[in-house]
């Protein structure tokens, strides 16, 4: 810039310093000849003006301090400056580096930061001062603020949310924002960049890891100290769902498995809970546990279950699981129940009953063994039938045969029973009796035995009819001549009914009869006797151990009751129009009685046991071989069967099975395959002592002698 010069002087004083002018002689010469209208020089006076005024005074804040800078023009007809002085407004006190110094800049210090302040500079010469400079702009001295103080973060889900509390000074300067930093260092989001609110939400951090914040304030002039920082937080959130979930049944248990979550959500699990569906209260070893599995008891077998696991961080549960597969609690099924064993030829028929409990799943297989072994048929390996024939025995051995049944968690405890298997039946198969018919060639006469009358089952057969007796002629050569005598065990209404009788044929009336007051009674020890007396009359005997009674029928005579061995008693009828040729056969019989009203037999009455002892008969050289038995057959149901005979007894059983082929059983099979024509049976009438009997108890006349179908044997 050009320098303009003020010599020679012109009457324009303006550029001149007032109080130069006024109280030095050279200013007062320089007045006086502008007055006058003249000029002077600094030449022609010997000396040089005052500096012109300093330019472009400019303050530059600082803390407590302002930076004041100046210009000065130059002019060869001005002293040149010397130093400058700086004064303010409002007014401070000058410090010393602003007070004649010799720069063109100096700092103004000693000021409040905050308050505004303008600055003007003198030029300071030999030839005295020069005018003042105009004013500065205002200037407002100040500092970066102090620190945030109370900086606090929570943790979030990847983030903390962080605040502070404001600096305690501003120092001179608006606060003008914040921004927050973390350690370990993660770049701020904008949310924490220059800040003006006093709280923002630090993002993009990692779960699980700990973090602290510090925050600065900025305002005009300048940066912040770093606050103290935050206690350290862990980002975190709560877990994701467990993974991977499996159940395996077992007896009411199901044993839970599962993974853990994929994200802990940046924190420890503090346990696992499992739930089930349908919903039963979780056991202690299923809820909250830090295991991977847990045994998850009190299901019910045979019921679906499904289970969900949840995972648990300080933050809260996580969502459940995806459900495991539909499991089924199981367990073994109970033993098979009922089990029988009937004996057969060479083989045994093994039934059963379902077990009581299955488990909980279906019963998919029985299966039977034998002890001592043998091998089983296919039948008996594994069958879904609830019976089986057990073939391959040995005929007289004793066996045990064990029964299982099997589901999906395995195979049951076995239920047994045993049986003996036999030869072929030597006997002969009928319709209606059980036990020993031994022939002779001629008429036998006499023949007797003892058995004990049965206690009836009468809850398997409530209406039932059985007879017990020992008789001659309803067998072989001479059928339909035939007398006999024994007791009536039937069941009527489920009670049980007992009476003497006997019978003969022909005669008339052609039905056997039945003794008054004479009681009988299930236990009773009894002694049927049929002989021909000395005197020549046929007789019959039925005597009663226990009560002390006898029954007697004289053939062409009478019947009587009377004590045992007393030959008088009562007389309860005569039958002087009957005879009897006698008969050629010896019989032991427990008899399914004939129905002649409806010509059909009626329900047998499941006796149990019969055993007959005491067996004599006046045949010369007799015995009671096996083909001498016969069995009670009826249909495809074996009733009624008797067992070899030893020393003069044996045994009648009640079966009551069906036969278990098609054809008859091995151990049914006839002995010498004949067939036998009956003529004659035991046709039982109302029962005197309990003065009437249902009319399926009025048993009518059955003709004697010939081929009767209901003596037929099969």
């Amino acid at each position: 810039m050009a320098q303009r010069h003020v010599d020679p002087v012109t009457p324009n004083l303006k550029d001149l310093d007032r109080r130069w002018l006024t109280r030095t002689s050279l200013g007062i010469a320089v007045l006086l000849a502008a007055l006058a209208g003249g000029s002077w020089t600094a030449a022609s006076a010997g000396v040089l003006a005052p500096p012109t005024k300093p330019q472009s005074v400019v303050g530059i804040g600082k803390d407590s301090s302002v930076l004041v800078s100046w210009k000065l023009l130059a002019s060869p007809n001005r002293a040149p400056a010397t130093g400058f002085t700086v004064t303010s407004s409002p007014s401070t006190s000058l410090p010393a580096a602003c007070n004649g110094t010799t720069k063109f800049h100096c700092l103004f210090t000693g000021l409040q930061n905050g308050t505004a302040y303008k600055f003007r500079v003198t030029a300071l010469s030999s030839s005295g001062s020069s005018r003042p400079s105009a004013w500065s702009s205002v200037v407002v001295p100040a500092t970066a603020p102090t620190q945030p103080l109370n900086v606090a973060a929570a943790q979030g889900n990847g983030s903390a949310s962080v605040s502070w509390i404001a600096p305690t000074d501003s120092e001179g300067s608006p606060i003008a924002g914040y921004t927050v930093s973390s350690t370990p260092p993660v770049s701020a989001p904008p949310a924490c960049i220059r800040t003006a609110k006093l709280n923002c939400t630090y993002s993009g951090l990692t779960n699980g890891v700990s973090y602290t914040f510090q925050v600065v304030a900025l305002n005009g002039a300048g940066t912040s100290a770093l606050s103290d920082p935050s206690i350290a937080i862990v980002p975190a959130r709560v877990p994701t769902a467990p993974r991977s979930v499996m159940a395996n049944p077992g007896d009411g248990v199901a044993t839970v498995i599962w993974k853990s979550p994929k994200n802990s959500g940046g924190l420890l699990i503090e346990g696992y809970t499992v739930t089930s569906s349908p919903p039963v209260s979780a056991p202690a070893d299923c809820l909250n546990t830090l295991n991977l599995s847990c045994s998850f008891v009190g299901l019910t077998n045979g019921v679906s279950y499904t289970f969900t696991v949840v995972a648990t961080n300080s933050l809260g549960p996580s969502a459940a699981s995806s459900p495991s597969l539909a499991v089924t609690p199981v367990t073994l099924p109970s033993a098979p129940t009922n089990v029988t064993a009937t004996p057969g030829f060479h083989d045994a028929y093994v039934t059963w009953s379902p077990p009581s409990s299955n488990g909980g799943a279906r019963v998919i297989r029985y299966s039977v063994s034998s002890s001592p072994f043998a091998s089983p048929p296919a039948s008996c390996v594994s069958t879904k039938s609830l019976a089986c024939a057990f073939t391959g025995l040995t005929a007289g051995t004793n066996y045990m045969f064990y029964v299982t049944a099997t589901n999906s968690a395995g195979s049951s405890p076995s239920s047994s029973a045993s049986a003996t298997p036999v030869s072929p039946f030597p006997g002969s198969i009928t319709s209606n009796w059980s036990g020993y018919v031994v022939p002779a060639s001629g008429p036998i006469p006499g023949m007797s035995g003892r058995w004990t009358v049965p206690y009836l089952n009468c809850g398997s057969t409530p209406n039932s009819n059985s007879a017990t007796w020992v008789g001659t002629g309803g067998d072989g050569p001479g059928t339909g001549n035939l007398l006999q005598t024994g007791t009536e065990d039937d069941c009527v209404g489920g009670s049980q009914v007992d009476r003497g009788w006997f019978e003969l044929v022909p005669s008339s009336p052609n039905h056997e009869i039945g003794f008054q007051n004479f009681p009988v009674r299930p236990g009773d020890s009894m002694f049927g006797n049929v002989f021909y007396s000395a005197d020549g009359y046929w007789v019959t005997q039925l005597e009663d151990f226990t009560t002390g009674l006898e029954g007697e029928f004289v053939v062409g005579n009478y019947w009587d009751v009377s004590d045992i061995g007393y030959n008088d008693g009562v007389i309860q009828g005569y039958a002087y129009a009957t005879s009897y040729a006698g008969g050629t056969t010896a019989e032991w019989i427990v008899e399914d009685p004939f129905n002649g009203a409806t010509s059909t037999f009626f329900p047998f009455a499941n006796y149990g046991t019969v055993t007959f002892t005491n067996l004599l008969a006046s045949i010369s050289g007799w015995s009671l071989p096996g083909s001498d038995s016969v069995a009670l057959v009826q249909g495809s149901q074996v009733l009624s069967m008797p067992g070899p005979a030893h020393g003069g007894s044996f045994t009648c059983t009640y079966r009551g099975i069906s036969i278990f082929s098609p054809a008859r059983p091995a151990f049914l099979a006839t002995g010498d395959g004949s067939s036998h024509s009956p003529g004659g049976d035991f046709v039982a009438v109302p029962n005197p002592k309990s003065g009437s009997a249902p009319a399926s108890h009025v048993r009518a006349q059955v003709p004697a002698g010939g081929s009767h179908p209901a003596f037929i044997r099969h």
